[in-house]
């Protein structure tokens, strides 16, 4: 490693971790590194970044030994949260979804359900994938998006990865205070892929069954 990574490294780390120069720096150093710069360059505070912590054990460490436990990782494929949802009196999302991934995609729903999400335009392929991501009702009605390996199957191979950084910003927001209204809710067959559809011209968050989203 070269004394120019090395003061990069340390000024992501406050220069509490000590490489030699010559020492090999890892890809996963590298990445965590610039984070650690865009994070500066835009001004955003490292207690307002998430990243999918379901990613190698490599880089989920080096998110922690260089920029802090301040960062926080999402287990996508991990168990739904114990909140509230505001769907069905008395049932937290755990009753309803069967894992963390699903919660945030229907919590993206309720945003748009509820007006306010903005800037559709901004992410168009975000939201187009959003939209064609697919789910379905298992025993006891609990929800389940399908997977990313599905998904691909049906789009040329492609993974849904910018819907999944829009979604998990949006749960970033919720453990930072954001506030969603009870306006409305997803409801109605299609309801959801209406009002994406209205925002982008894009298609619809859609079910393998007809049943509808407030079920």
């Amino acid at each position: 490693m070269d004394k120019e990574w090395i003061d990069r490294l340390h000024a992501q780390s406050n220069g509490e971790m000590f490489m030699e120069e010559g020492r090999i720096l890892t890809l996963e150093k590298q990445i965590v590194i610039q984070t650690g710069e865009f994070l500066r360059k835009w001004g955003v505070d490292r207690r307002n970044f998430v990243f999918d912590g379901s990613l190698r054990a490599e880089i989920v460490q080096e998110y922690v030994a260089i920029l802090g436990n301040q960062v926080r990782g999402l287990d996508y494929g991990g168990y739904a949260t114990d909140r509230e949802t505001g769907l069905t009196s008395g049932k937290s999302a755990r009753d309803l979804y069967g894992n963390f991934i699903t919660e945030m995609y229907f919590n993206f729903a309720m945003l748009v359900q509820s007006g306010q999400f903005r800037g559709a335009n901004l992410v168009p392929g975000a939201v187009k994938q959003v939209c064609g991501r697919m789910w379905k009702s298992g025993k006891k009605d609990v929800k389940h998006l399908e997977s990313k390996g599905d998904y691909k199957k049906t789009h040329q191979g492609q993974s849904p990865d910018d819907s999944d950084v829009m979604v998990m910003a949006l749960e970033a927001a919720l453990r930072a205070g954001f506030m969603r209204t009870q306006r409305g809710r997803p409801g109605g067959v299609g309801s959801v892929g209406k009002i994406i559809a209205m925002i982008n011209n894009s298609g619809r968050f859609r079910q393998k069954t007809a049943k509808s989203l407030n079920r």
